[in-house]
């Protein structure tokens, strides 16, 4: 008898068996796969993480970027130099200065190129210890701007005589002068004032008032509104004329306003000097009251009712202004700065902002300008140490 075979369960026989060869082969090459692809995560880390010291580590590191600025921190964080010298320029200057900064060492400074970073590392450095000696060693620009600035935190006039420029010479002069007149109720500092009524020259003395601290700019600004109101009429008047103005209004001496060399200035400054201490200013922490209102409706009307004055005497407005802003610093009340317009709110702010050494003011400021303005006044009275907290 001839065996037949079964050709279709044969068939099926063989595709199992070419089935599992390929699951086989197929596991082999996933394997494969599988090992290379730890094998170059290994690689990867050891190329980006690399063993030994920190130094080592960061040398390591294939990315350049990561690679410096993992230097730099660490040459930042160790105090460490010579770190610096692995990283390229002008990420070696900014790693030198601020080691230097850090440890106060002019010498360090010395190691970035010469140019801005290192002039301002020179001048922080200087400012910082307040050596004069650490001006001396740079030139031009750079050395008139560490002698400014070492001055007005001094107060020394006579750092202010080194300075080249001459308008810079006379505003660091002034400046100073102008807040021991003020602080100390000293009229003879009045007369080393700028008398210069030019009002680029004017608006740079108050520039530098405002900027650098001074606690002249604090009083005028917290103790009385007055000098404010008065000078409002006289745009003009130059910071001299405002030195005396503002000593007339702190002491009530109408002595003072007879120095004052524009005659009308003069005139209305003895006037308010006197109307001041018999005026009821609301005391820090008061409401605001109907009496409020009647001070200055009343300094309004006895300045118009003078003839000799009514024509140099501000608008009620401007009285009124005056007096609300007197409120908002005297009380930190930052609302009392809404009810102005958007330009005279913002200067409300400002200037309960400096006032008291607080930026958090700024924030209400609408103006992006005047609103950077005023962060970096505060930062300059802070580093300076003058004003208010609180």
């Amino acid at each position: 008898m001839i065996e037949m075979k079964n050709p279709g369960k044969g068939k099926k026989n063989g595709e199992a068996e070419v089935t599992a060869e390929e699951q086989h082969a197929g596991m082999i090459k996933l394997a494969i796969f599988a090992i290379g692809i730890l094998l170059a995560l290994t690689l990867i880390i050891y190329l980006l993480i690399p063993s030994g010291s920190a130094f080592e580590r960061c040398r390591g590191i294939v990315l350049s970027g990561y690679k410096y600025s993992c230097l730099e921190n660490l040459a930042q964080s160790t105090g460490n130099y010579s770190i610096c010298r692995y990283v390229p320029e002008p990420m070696a200057n900014n790693c030198y200065s601020s080691i230097a900064e850090q440890e106060k060492n002019l010498t360090i400074c010395d190691m970035a190129s010469p140019g801005s970073v290192n002039a301002g590392c020179t001048i922080y450095i200087a400012n910082s210890t307040d050596s004069y000696q650490d001006c001396a060693t740079l030139n031009g620009t750079y050395l008139d701007k560490c002698d400014m600035e070492l001055a007005l935190k001094l107060e020394n006039t006579s750092i202010c005589s080194s300075i080249t420029d001459g308008v810079n010479r006379t505003m660091c002069t002034s400046t100073i002068s102008f807040e021991k007149a003020i602080v100390g109720e000293n009229a003879s500092y009045c007369a080393a004032v700028e008398n210069n009524t030019n009002l680029n020259e004017t608006g740079l003395f108050f520039t530098y008032l405002n900027s650098y601290g001074n606690k002249a700019y604090a009083y005028t600004n917290i103790t009385d509104p007055l000098s404010s109101i008065i000078l409002s009429q006289y745009v003009n008047a130059s910071p001299r004329d405002e030195c005396y103005v503002d000593l007339a209004m702190k002491s009530h001496n109408q002595a003072y306003c007879s120095a004052i060399s524009n005659l009308s200035l003069g005139q209305i400054c003895a006037y308010y000097s006197v109307a001041a201490s018999a005026t009821t200013i609301p005391a820090a922490n008061s409401s605001l009251q109907l009496n409020f209102s009647e001070n200055y409706t009343q300094l309004y009307q006895q300045c118009i009712d003078n003839n000799t004055l009514s024509q140099y005497c501000p608008s009620i407005n401007q009285l009124k202004n005056q007096y609300m802003l007197y409120y908002a610093i005297l009380n930190k009340n930052a609302s009392a700065c809404a009810s102005f317009n958007q330009s005279f709110g913002d200067y409300c702010y400002f200037s309960l902002a400096v006032s008291y050494n607080q930026s958090s003011y700024c924030g209400y400021i609408q103006n992006g300008t005047a609103n950077s303005a005023c962060v970096e006044a505060v930062l300059n009275r802070t580093s300076s140490g003058t004003g208010q907290s609180g």
